[in-house]
């Protein structure tokens, strides 16, 4: 685990051989290059803007004849040099004195200070960052990847009280700024505190819906619980809001894992107990359905999946998750659940179905799990499989605040 920087998805450009979903992607960052995302957005946007300005140059001189060029577009130009530097050949001495030149032509915008730290970190030139993000987050203009910016920088600099406090004024002003609850959550996991990580990751995940990296952690650390079930819902939204790359891989291995784990029946009886959530099982245990009239989600599920479990269970390859899977989602359904106990996974699973994609997608969310049954599956459903996949570029997850999932939505019950 990377000190510094959680926000860990360094896989922006990588495509799953199996899932080239494009503009699914969103939101990523890199946690060994804070700000190379940042400047890879702007090279395009820069290229465009200079190949502009050289279609335009006999009118733009013919208008220096009349009047001034504005220092600050003068000062754009460099940065776009500055950025096609960085982004093609490493330059950052030349981009570095570019980026100077522009920040004395328009001093007002802390832009080009942000620019120049990102390089310094680059270089691990952490006390330089420091001095500069420390004037640029007090800007009008500064953005959550200023605070997160120079918290790494507090951070890589041995100075951990001063990177929390800065993730948290940051988080003040930027109530919704999901990358800033993923470091927090990141610095108490690294000192040995999961239920402080889980409660940061857990806000994040409540105020900023479409933020993978948080999804990505909580999972994790339920999927290791006793509460697994909001390790495998997590886990099934990342997959969604991340669908390709090293991550979207080990969630699926870990989906693999967690799921057949949590079925538990010897191969030769008929008798079947699940593990998706201690408290359910104690809950259960103690007789409670007997004085409550609407039952607590996780019992929900677990009385479901019981009921679902595939007899006698022989084997827990790719077939028969399958089969768990949508007989467990039919009943969720027909004992009508879902209208008191509404559930955007199971909402989404429900869109898939219908769709007649619930195999591929449950295939594909498991697929890690045994590649090669998989690969074999895949062979025979190749037509379908592709039909999965323009299905679900079609149709992405959507995410806000009136849509999404978060576990102390249930906390109630």
């Amino acid at each position: 685990m990377q000190k510094g920087c959680f926000v860990d998805s360094c896989l922006v450009r990588v495509e799953s051989p199996y899932f080239a979903v494009g503009a699914a992607l969103r939101r990523s960052a890199d946690c060994r290059a804070v700000a190379l995302a940042s400047l890879r957005k702007q090279v395009w946007l820069s290229c465009i803007a200079l190949a502009l300005i050289g279609l335009l140059a006999p009118t733009l001189l013919f208008a220096q004849q009349n009047a001034t060029i504005d220092p600050r577009q003068t000062a754009q130009s460099l940065l776009a040099d500055a950025l096609l530097l960085v982004a093609k050949e490493n330059r950052y001495e030349e981009a570095l004195a570019l980026l100077q030149q522009a920040r004395h032509l328009d001093s007002r915008n802390p832009t080009y200070r942000y620019e120049i730290a990102t390089i310094k970190y680059q270089q691990k030139k952490y006390s330089d960052v420091i001095g500069l993000m420390k004037t640029a987050v007090r800007s009008s203009k500064a953005t959550p990847d200023y605070y997160r910016l120079l918290g790494n920088a507090y951070d890589l600099a041995g100075k951990t009280q001063r990177a929390t406090k800065t993730y948290q004024r940051g988080i003040k002003r930027f109530k919704k700024a999901g990358t800033l609850y993923a470091e927090l959550g990141g610095m108490a996991y690294r000192k040995g505190n999961n239920d402080a990580a889980v409660e940061w990751w857990e806000q994040g995940i409540e105020k900023d819906p479409d933020f993978a990296t948080n999804y990505y952690w909580a999972a994790q650390l339920y999927c290791h619980s006793s509460e697994k079930l909001w390790g495998l819902l997590y886990a099934e939204l990342f997959m969604q809001l991340e669908p390709n790359g090293t991550r979207n891989k080990a969630i699926s291995q870990l989906l693999y894992k967690t799921l057949s784990e949590a079925l538990q029946a010897p191969t030769d009886s008929t008798a079947a107990t699940v593990s998706f959530s201690e408290k359910a099982q104690l809950y259960l245990l103690l007789n409670e359905t007997e004085i409550d009239s609407v039952l607590p989600f996780q019992v929900l599920y677990n009385i479901d999946a019981q009921w679902a479990m595939p007899l006698p269970l022989r084997d827990k390859n790719l077939p028969t998750l399958y089969i768990f899977r949508k007989d467990w989602l039919n009943r969720w359904l027909n004992q009508q659940h879902q209208q008191y106990q509404p559930n955007l996974v199971f909402m989404r699973q429900q869109q898939i179905e219908q769709a007649q994609h619930l195999e591929a997608y449950t295939y594909w969310l498991l697929r890690e799990g045994q590649p090669a049954v998989f690969e074999q599956w895949l062979q025979e459903h190749r037509y379908s499989f592709k039909l999965f996949l323009d299905w679900f570029n079609q149709h992405p997850l959507q995410l806000n605040e009136q849509h999404r999932f978060y576990r102390r939505q249930y906390l109630k019950h």
